[in-house]
Order: C-alpha cells, then structure tokens, then sequence
C-alpha cells in the first residue's frame, strides 16, 4: 500500500495496481475454506459474530478486488495517460480521464437504439462528448412542473470565491439567520460548497438557529445526520455533498441556501487534469451540479421548494455557460437587491 500511496509514475503505479489484485484474488481464494469449516463447526444457524465478521471482510475484499480489476482493464484500454491518482490525507483515489470505453463496454456497444433521459443534461455536446455519444439526437420535452412555487432568489452583489469570502462573512451570516427566520418550520437543505464554509456558518449562527441545524463530516456522520434530519420536521442539513442522491419530496424541505457555487474542488489532480483534457468539462459540472442541487427538494409535480442563491459568482457562470442551463432555471431567478 505505501508503494501505492508514494509513487507518482504511472507505469510503476500500474504494476502496483496489478501486485494489488493478485494479493486480493489470493486472499479471496480462501472464502470457501472458510465457509465449509464454520458450517462444519457450528451448522447453518448458530456461525459466531466473528466469524460473521470475516465473511462480511471477504464480501470486501472481493468488491475491492472487483473495482481493481476494472480499472485496470480500463486504464490498459484507455490509455496509462488517462490515469489520475489524488491523495486525500493517506487515502489513494485513482480515477479516468476519459470515461468513453467504460460507457462504450457497459452501455453503448449493448444496445442498437438507446434513450437517455435527463434533467441535469447541461449543454448538449458537453453530455455526449462526456460519455462519447455519436450520431445523437436531441428533444427537449416541456416541464409539467409549475416553478412559479419555486422561485430561486438570487443576491448577485457578493461573491463568494475565496478572496471575498471573509469580508462578505458578517453578511453572509446575517442573510442566512434572516431567511431561516423567514421559514421558522420549514425543513432545509443548505449547500455549502466546503465543510469549512459550513462550520464558519455554523457558529456564528444563534444559538437558538444551531439547534435547528444537522451537520456533519464524512460518509458515516452524514447517514446519521440526514436520518436525524428527516425524523426532526423544522430542521435544517448542512454540508458539501448533498447535491446529488437526496430524495426529499414534500415537506422534507421547502428551503434550500446555496452559499457558494459548487465549483469542482481545483486542488484535486483529478479535476485540474480533466480541465486540461476537457475546456468545457469545467463549467458543465459546476452547472449541472447546481441544476441537481436544486433538484433535491423538488421532486414532482405538486411538489415546491424555495431556493436562496447568496453568491454572485453565479453571474459569472450564466454570463459564460448560458447553454448549461435550461430556460425553466433561468426564468425562475428572481434577483434581491439586499
């Protein structure tokens, strides 16, 4: 694993990679060993919690084993350039810049006729080069959903990038305990951009607002902060990743604060290489994570959610990126002069 973690050459990388799965395929090697000495040993029904344990640390192994085999093949594939290893503290993360073969194994080449569809497309040619779309066609179907409930009002005159963030903070939190006064038992969501961002918010809140906000750090604080979250009508989630995989239909949230666009973080290899590779790739995930962000608390038709955008970036991105954005987000941005 340290050779993993400290090595930067790509080729050295690879072998490392393959050392890797043919240490998991050994170690995998021996399950079924084990499973017919505990069936042996105590039967069917009465196998010890520790040895639960090792079954469940097999089932592991083998989903890592999976994940590394693929991305081998993938790499081998693509290309060794296209391989992105970031770190995060003495985690290795290795990714693809280019995601064609992958789409092209499991879905393109399956199928002759396919048929996509989605809400969060952004521009058109940055979708299909995304998942290398030939030949495709496009239809946009009208909404049935009726945004006039759902206004998304917009403060353009403070940016919150990471030079203007701290002397627009005392605004920042102002603005945010107003509207959460606005909305006293309503259920929201607030995108930070940053866990930093969010704890800076957080305690220079009230302490009467804290108490209706859930936070959290990491994968494991956030299942228990989104239940504790949804089980407390009137309360408030806070955090970075809640952009994507939240179903919060109804009453669930009715509001929803975006502190900071949600730039793609520059300080990961991976999205400072896949800039490089892909101009556009930038501005497209930036707003289509935005178009999904909203989408979290407006999940039907007679489903609605106030949305408040606090940073004046955003003009940046609509001024630049227009094509990402769909009419029905445009015409719902109300701008606040405050």
């Amino acid at each position: 694993m340290n050779d993993i973690i400290h090595e930067e050459d790509k080729s050295a990388l690879l072998k490392h990679l393959k050392r890797t799965m043919i240490i998991l395929g050994k170690a995998q090697s021996y399950k079924d060993t084990v499973q017919k000495e505990a069936k042996e040993k105590f039967g069917n029904d009465n196998v010890p919690s520790e040895w639960k344990s090792v079954f469940k640390n097999f089932d592991y192994v083998k989903d890592v084993l999976c994940k590394v085999e693929d991305y081998i093949e993938i790499i081998e594939k693509s290309g060794l350039h296209f391989m992105i290893k970031s770190m995060k503290d003495d985690e290795a993360s290795f990714n693809c810049l280019d995601e064609r073969y992958l789409m092209e194994k499991h879905f393109l080449s399956r199928f002759g006729f396919k048929l996509l569809m989605t809400a969060t497309m952004g521009s058109k040619s940055e979708f299909e080069n995304s998942i290398g779309a030939k030949k495709a066609f496009y239809r946009k179907m009208e909404s049935t959903f009726d945004f006039s409930k759902s206004p998304i009002y917009y403060y353009p005159k403070r940016r919150m990038s990471m030079r203007d963030i701290d002397k627009n903070m005392p605004w920042l939190v102002k603005t945010v305990s107003d509207i959460m006064d606005a909305h006293p038992k309503d259920s929201g969501v607030i995108h930070s951009g940053s866990y930093e961002l969010g704890n800076k918010l957080l305690y220079k809140l009230s302490k009467s607002k804290q108490k209706r906000i859930h936070v959290y750090k990491g994968t494991m604080e956030k299942m228990d902060s989104i239940k504790k979250f949804i089980d407390t009508p009137g309360n408030i989630l806070i955090g970075p990743s809640l952009l994507e995989g939240l179903d919060l239909k109804d009453d669930k949230s009715r509001l929803q604060i975006f502190l900071k666009v949600p730039y793609p973080n520059l300080g990961d290899r991976y999205v400072s290489e896949k800039m490089k590779y892909s101009k556009g790739w930038y501005s497209w995930k930036t707003c289509t994570s935005i178009l999904q962000g909203i989408g979290r608390s407006v999940r039907s038709e007679d489903d609605w959610a106030v949305t408040y955008f606090l940073d004046g970036c955003l003009t940046d991105l609509i001024t630049k990126s227009s094509d990402n954005f769909p009419e029905e987000f445009l015409e719902r941005i109300i701008i606040k002069e405050d």
